[in-house]
C-alpha cells in the first residue's frame, strides 16, 4: 500500500511545481540560498528567515527579538557547514549534534520577557531550502496528513508521529515508500493537508481562485434551492 504513495507524490509534485503560487513562493526564496557574500553574511541569513517567516506563516515575526536570536545562531556557521550537519543529523535523527541543537534551543521572548519557545518548524524549512530540499520540512499540516494516511493504511507504522519522533518517522516512512526524496513527500503531506482543509490559494493564479469560488458558490446556491424545494413539497 505504501509504495502507492511514490506514484501520488510524483503527481503532486507535478502539480505544485506547475505555475502555481506555491512554485512563485519557492523560486523567491530559493534565491536568497545562491548568496554566499561572507563580508554580509548576517544580512544574507535575515533576509532569508524574514522571507521564509512571511511566506510560510512560521509566527516568528510576532515573537520580540525572535528572529534577531535565530538569526545570530544561524551566523555562527556556514552555510557548507550546515549542510553537512544536515546529512549526519538524518542518518541518526535521535543522536545530539549541532542539528538538535538548533531546533531545541528558545528563540525570542515574550512581552513579560519569558523565553517564547523553540522555532523547529521555521528551523526545518531553512535547511530544506539550504539543502536543496534534501531536509524535512516540520509542519503541523504534515503531521495532520501523516495521521490521516496512517488511518486509511496506507502508511504502515508501529508507532505514531509525535512532535519528539517527528524526523524519526518521516525518515522511514521516506524510505519504506520508495520515495526516496524529502521535498516530494512534503509535497504530498502539504497538498493533501490543504486540500482535507479547502484551503487552495496556494494552488492557483488569482485569476482561477476567483473562477473556484464562484463554482463553489454555485454550488451552494444549487443546494440551497434543493433544499427549499424539498421543504415546499413537504
Amino acid at each position: 500500500m505504501e509504495k502507492n504513495l511514490k506514484y501520488y507524490s510524483e503527481i503532486t509534485y507535478s502539480i505544485l511545481n506547475c505555475e502555481t503560487q506555491y512554485l512563485s513562493n519557492k523560486k523567491i526564496i530559493y534565491q536568497l540560498f545562491f548568496e554566499s557574500n561572507t563580508s554580509n553574511f548576517r544580512n544574507i541569513i535575515n533576509n532569508r528567515i524574514v522571507h521564509i517567516d512571511s511566506y510560510y506563516s512560521t509566527q516568528m515575526s510576532k515573537r520580540l527579538y525572535g528572529i534577531d536570536d535565530l538569526v545570530d545562531e544561524l551566523t555562527f556557521y556556514s552555510d557548507e557547514f550546515l549542510k553537512v550537519q544536515t546529512k549526519e543529523f538524518l542518518r541518526n535523527p535521535t543522536e545530539m549534534g549541532i542539528i538538535n541543537s538548533l531546533l531545541e534551543k528558545n528563540y525570542g521572548i515574550n512581552k513579560s520577557g519569558k523565553p517564547f519557545g523553540k522555532s523547529i518548524s521555521l528551523i526545518s524549512k531553512y535547511l530544506h531550502f539550504l539543502t536543496s530540499g534534501n531536509f524535512p520540512i516540520y509542519d503541523r499540516l504534515v503531521i495532520d496528513s501523516y495521521k490521516f494516511l496512517e488511518k486509511k493504511n496506507l502508511i504502515l507504522t508501529t508507532t505514531s508521529i509525535n512532535n519528539v519522533n517527528y524526523f524519526e518517522c518521516i525518515k522511514k516512512v521516506n524510505l519504506s515508500t520508495g520515495i526516496n526524496n524529502y521535498e516530494k513527500l512534503d509535497n504530498l503531506f502539504w497538498l493533501i493537508g490543504k486540500i482535507r482543509n479547502n484551503s487552495f490559494a496556494s494552488l492557483l493564479n488569482k485569476r482561477d481562485y476567483l473562477k473556484l469560488i464562484k463554482i463553489k458558490e454555485l454550488d451552494f446556491d444549487l443546494k440551497k434551492n434543493k433544499k427549499t424545494s424539498k421543504s415546499k413539497k413537504r
